[in-house]
């Protein structure tokens, strides 16, 4: 695993570890994209297409920590060009991290959109904020459902759209 990890390193991806140790990561590190949702976004079935899962709390702390703002982002469209059939749970203890099984072994022509929401400036709680789960998981939240409204906006009438609203109705 090693090549990877060092590929990874070359185009700036930092370890999610960083983000238990908000000391970790360094000082001129200015703009970081964060995907809350984790790898559980990204490998879920297409029946579950623009329903996002919980998202995780260290994009809340870090923002905190370095007073920071954040942009939420919804992007649509993804969720289309490469359907996700199932997600291959056992290599979690592998590689310590689900995997998805493509639908097709290619992605597939899509539109997207990319939305972006107006920041968030985090300036605004105090720094201690950062070390309280409860809150930073209520903040968490609330910035996922800026998103997750978007999504249901933007993708009503997408097929995939229908198909994981379908047991809803």
């Amino acid at each position: 695993f090693q090549p990877a990890q060092e590929i990874m390193k070359r185009i700036g991806v930092l370890p999610v570890d960083w983000l238990h140790d908000l000391n970790s990561i360094p000082p001129e590190v200015q703009c970081l994209a964060i995907m809350p949702e984790g790898a559980d976004g990204n490998c879920k079935p297409f029946w579950e297409a623009y329903q996002m899962k919980e998202w995780k709390t260290g994009f809340v702390r870090l923002a905190i920590a370095r007073q920071a703002k954040v942009i939420p982002v919804a992007t649509i469209g993804a969720e289309e060009a490469l359907p996700v059939a199932a997600t291959l749970h056992f290599l979690k203890s592998l590689f310590g991290s689900v995997a998805p099984l493509p639908l097709f072994p290619f992605p597939l022509p899509t539109h997207w959109k990319i939305v972006l929401h107006p920041p968030l400036d985090f300036s605004q709680y105090p720094p201690e904020v950062a070390n309280d789960y409860e809150e930073c998981h209520k903040i968490a939240q609330d910035v996922r459902q800026i998103v997750q409204d978007t999504l249901d906006y933007e993708t009503i009438s997408a097929p995939l759209h229908w198909l994981s609203h379908w047991n809803k109705r």
